[in-house]
């Protein structure tokens, strides 16, 4: 007879390895590790040494940031709220963005800090970026004489290459008294700090400021293709927006010298911040001119209103005006100085804007309703006698006609505020750094850079 014991529910039950399964053995593990310690040791110190050495060599990043509010402009029309909401982005955020990142303000970045110009110190292989950045107790033997160390510094006044150079390496070594250049035609030139080499066969010439460094040591010198230096300044910028419609922009530089990385960006917003004062130095000249060419027209429709008034008055016999006739007379006056006003400013936004626009499409608008309001005013003024309708026309016609003059007469206090910017100290000082900017883009060009 055979009988079955079965387990209570509350005793452990244990399971029996099966036959192809194995039990860890911890213990085991352990004395393995130990029996090894001494390689698992070597290969912990090796991987520090060698994590070390790589993030030494590597050649550190620095960044320089700034931030940009943009401000309405005066006169253009933002868009609805909703709108925005959808876009995602500000359409002027995008608009200035681009600017910023165009070539004609990256150029004048690269004109006025000679970014077109490279000075590239000679680094040793593999360690190459450790000698430059720490002061290690290596010898200066034959092998080592040539690369960088910490503290080596050429300072580069000046470099002007023929166009068939540009690009080319320039070896520039340093000696004794001063240094020694081969050229890209194999010619060689001994030079002295501050002093110029000028070869007048060739176009070179060259001027060294300041030479920090140990005799023997090596440098390239280049000068590359202006589409070049600015491809390069776009590459190391990069600008967004904070937020969601902030009108707030975020301006970086990145790059290896973190001096450099200021000065780029200190001369990008200087470049942006005057193409922006120009360009409203530009529209406020525009403006004044336009209301100079105004002023002689509305004299002389001034003059013709008040002599067409006067000589119907003496015909007439006729010189008051009732209550109620000067009272339609200054509501229709000052509609029809106000739509003075938007004809004018509409012949402005005819030439900045298309009809569909938002902002000419408000003056539209605002236009139309006064027009509606002028003619229930004349509708008004009908039911008068007719020598009274006679007398408020040519009264209408006086007072606009004076109103208008009033306000675009020189040194009248209601004239209409044009923004004279171009007066302004800042916008000589942008302009003359444009003005310098772009002759150094014209040497640029001379020289046959693209």
């Amino acid at each position: 007879m055979t009988e079955s014991v079965q387990p209570r529910p509350d005793q452990p039950q244990t399971k029996t390895p099966g036959p192809g399964e194995k039990e860890i053995d911890l213990l085991r593990l352990l004395l393995v590790v130990w029996r090894s310690r001494y390689i698992v040791a070597a290969m912990t110190v090796l991987g520090i040494f060698v994590g070390t050495f790589l993030a030494a060599s590597r050649t550190p990043i620095y960044q320089a940031d700034a931030l940009i509010q943009l401000e309405q402009r005066s006169g253009m029309m933002a868009m609805p709220e909703s709108m925005q909401d959808l876009m995602g982005s500000n359409p002027r955020t995008a608009t200035e963005i681009e600017l910023l990142r165009s070539r004609a303000v990256i150029g004048r970045v690269v004109a006025e800090l000679d970014l077109d110009v490279r000075v590239d110190p000679a680094k040793a292989p593999v360690i190459g970026e450790i000698l430059s950045r720490y002061a290690l107790p290596i010898p200066e033997t034959v092998l080592l004489q040539e690369y960088t160390r910490l503290g080596d510094r050429l300072v580069l006044d000046s470099l002007q290459v023929p166009p068939d150079w540009i690009g080319q390496p320039i070896a520039l070594t340093v000696t004794e008294t001063g240094f020694t250049v081969v050229l890209p035609d194999g010619s060689t030139r001994d030079g002295r700090v501050r002093q110029a080499i000028l070869d007048e066969a060739t176009g070179f010439a060259l001027t060294i400021g300041e030479i920090t460094a140990a005799p023997g040591r090596r440098y390239t010198l280049r000068q590359i293709p202006q589409s070049a230096a600015i491809s390069s300044v776009q590459k190391a910028l990069s600008i967004f927006e904070r937020g969601q419609i902030s009108s707030i922009l975020d301006v970086r530089v990145v790059g290896p010298d973190p001096s450099a990385n200021v000065r780029i960006l200190d001369a990008l917003l200087a470049a942006y911040v005057g193409q922006n004062i120009n360009r409203s130095a530009a529209e406020a000249e525009s403006s004044l001119a336009f209301i100079r060419s105004q002023i002689p027209q509305a004299q002389a429709d001034l003059r013709a209103a008040e002599e067409a008034l006067n000589s119907y008055r003496q015909s007439q016999a006729s010189v008051d005006l009732g209550l109620e006739t000067e009272t339609l007379l200054s509501q229709i006056t000052a509609v029809e100085t106000e739509l003075d006003r938007l004809r004018r400013e509409e012949d402005e936004f005819r030439e900045r804007f298309t009809p569909t626009h938002p902002t000419y499409r408000r003056l539209l608008d605002e236009r139309a309703l006064l027009e509606e309001r002028l003619a229930d005013l004349r509708n008004s003024a009908g039911s008068l006698p007719e020598t009274q309708q006679v007398i408020l026309n040519l009264s209408r016609d006086v007072a606009v006609r004076e109103q208008i003059y009033t306000q675009l007469r020189p040194g009248s206090p209601n004239r209409y505020q044009v923004p004279i910017v171009f007066n302004n100290p800042a916008v000589a000082k942008a302009r003359e750094a444009e003005s310098i900017a772009e002759r150094k883009l014209a040497e640029l060009k001379d020289r046959g850079g693209p």
